[in-house]
């Protein structure tokens, strides 16, 4: 169960495994690029691109099932028909970005091969049933979700956490090439 950290202003902040915040990155390759799967938040009074994660509640025991609750949130509930899968492959031995600062954890999902086509049309997905029938769900925060090439990340309108995982995603991806793992654990 969640450990509970802290109370600032009405809101309890939990923390799990270490964590108060975790997150999932759908990616795929396609020739010799790199997409990474976001969404456009409305935050600090402006829209920014945004990873599918988000912070620890009291009910998470661990830090996994935030990763995975926080992203089914962000995509409309859209992920329930492959949650199961989904919670199956962070079990097995896979990579992620964590963030010690911050205490966040974000896990790679490389979508080849995983319902890769249902990833693939995601976006559409979601925009014909959320955007187009202005259908507002509770915890979806998310007004967009879209595909993008992580090399033209740099001029794209991230939150500081979205930088920062930019940053280490493109040295991971830059490196894997090359076999260098020294800051991405698996």
């Amino acid at each position: 169960m969640a450990k509970f950290i802290k109370k600032q202003n009405s809101r309890n902040y939990y923390e799990v495994n270490g964590y108060r915040a975790a997150g999932i990155i759908p990616y795929f390759k396609y020739r010799d690029k790199i997409f990474i799967l976001v969404n456009n938040e409305y935050r600090s009074k402006k829209t920014q691109l945004h990873f599918l994660g988000g912070k620890v509640e009291e009910s998470d025991k661990e830090i996994k099932e935030t990763a995975l609750r926080e992203a089914n949130e962000e995509c409309g509930y859209l992920l329930n028909c492959i949650y199961n899968e989904l919670y199956n492959k962070l079990n097995e031995k896979n990579s992620y970005i964590k963030i010690s600062k911050s205490k966040y954890i974000s896990y790679l999902i490389n979508i080849k091969n995983n319902n890769e086509k249902f990833w693939l049309n995601l976006p559409n997905i979601f925009e014909n049933l959320f955007i187009k029938n202005k259908i507002k769900l509770k915890h979806n925060e998310s007004l967009k979700l879209e595909w993008v090439e992580i090399s033209t990340c740099d001029d794209k309108n991230f939150s500081y956490l979205g930088k920062v995982l930019i940053y280490k995603l493109k040295k991971y991806f830059n490196k894997d090439l090359i076999g260098d793992y020294s800051f991405i654990w698996t």
